[in-house]
């Protein structure tokens, strides 16, 4: 595909890498100058889109074919930014190939979501089977999805399957209750619900389960809480009491 001086922006996975105090650049890539993006020597500014369906997911009725993808990139002014997404499972074992021949001390963590992000489990599981991934991850707020205050996620079973068949652990990367002043649940209830959460993932095998979010103070309504929130006093107690069983 011809794609005429266009500059696609492909999204997946970040990894911090070192800057040099120097900008060095090519002609025709982006680079910054402290908080402005240039290009060619020159301030870089742009107004684009969006376009998750360029990556082949969506509904088909939305899909472009190859003839659409080349007359819509050939429509577009020079030097333009397209976000999309890319599929993920190659540059995954890529970077953990990395990690480990510099660090194979460390274990190596996914970061994903569920599988519905992947087009299903299958993918979900391809994504994890390398050797240099050691652990699965899950993100689930569904307590709060249309207030439905769930415990167990529907996507909790279908990841650990997936990554039992590998013979990997899986961990609850991010969970987490909205609470606080304004939220329709309170402090003390949403206490109460993650330590439900910890009984189900924890007993049902998954190794980790890392609450959303901590901070040193929460004021509003939200995911967040405090160095004074009832939440992180449980954490810790139910921390003890697994400690005290594999004793």
């Amino acid at each position: 595909m011809k794609v005429r001086n266009i500059l696609i922006l492909v999204m997946a996975l970040l990894m911090a890498a070192p800057i040099s105090a120097k900008p060095k650049y090519r002609k025709g890539f982006l680079y910054r100058e402290g908080r402005q993006l240039m290009l060619n020597g020159k301030p870089y500014r742009c107004v684009s889109f969006n376009s998750f369906q360029l990556c082949g997911c969506g509904h088909d009725y939305e899909l472009f074919t190859d003839e659409q993808t080349e007359a819509l990139f050939a429509s577009l002014p020079d030097n333009t930014i397209v976000r999309t997404w890319a599929t993920i499972r190659d540059f995954l074992h890529e970077v953990a190939a990395v990690i480990k021949q510099h660090d194979p001390n460390h274990l190596v963590e996914s970061g994903t979501f569920a599988g519905w992000a992947y087009e299903g489990y299958e993918n979900y599981r391809a994504m994890h089977d390398s050797p240099n991934i050691d652990v699965g991850n899950l993100h689930e707020y569904d307590y709060d999805y249309q207030e439905s205050n769930t415990i167990e996620s529907p996507h909790f079973e279908p990841c650990l399957k997936a990554m039992y068949d590998l013979d990997k652990p899986l961990i609850i990367g991010e969970t987490g209750i909205e609470s606080g002043d304004g939220c329709r649940t309170s402090r003390e209830r949403r206490v109460e619900a993650m330590r439900e959460k910890f009984d189900v993932y924890i007993g049902m095998g998954a190794s980790v389960v890392l609450v959303w979010n901590l901070a040193r103070e929460a004021r509003t309504c939200g995911f967040t809480f405090g160095l004074d929130d009832p939440l992180l006093k449980m954490i810790n107690e139910y921390q003890l009491t697994i400690d005290s069983k594999t004793e």
